[in-house]
């Protein structure tokens, strides 16, 4: 639960506000036409009896803290570093493991040993 919280305040504070888009339904060929001709216009899709018309906002409020999210982020990026240099660099030589995948919060490691914590740690380290 504690992880959905952190995560939602994360992507929130670093939402791309430029992407939001206004939908609006028409159905006048004249108010269709217009919408078409106006600056924000971004695209059109035919309906039934209608028309969709995506339009870009015209104001922009850019009131996340953008810096917030990047300075979570890049220190998570720090923290997964810290493990791999002074945990498994550390503890394994470079030819027992390879990383196979690494995202904020999760490694994927593939060990050349089936009992990598029994067989694989550094004789100097134990």
């Amino acid at each position: 639960m504690m992880k959905l919280v952190g995560n939602s305040a994360f992507g929130r504070s670093g939402m791309d506000m430029s992407k939001h888009k206004e939908i609006k339904y028409e159905s006048s060929d004249k108010a269709i036409k217009a919408k078409i001709e106006h600056f924000t216009f971004h695209g059109l899709e035919e309906l039934n009896d209608a028309c969709e018309l995506t339009m870009m906002k015209r104001r922009l409020k850019n009131k996340n803290p953008i810096h917030l999210s990047i300075a979570i982020y890049q220190l998570a990026k720090l923290r997964m570093l810290q493990f791999y240099y002074d945990c498994i660099d550390f503890y394994f030589d470079r030819s027992d493991f390879q990383y196979q995948e690494m995202d904020t919060d999760s490694a994927y490691i593939a060990f050349s040993c089936d009992n990598p914590f029994q067989d694989c740690i550094k004789p100097e380290t134990t």
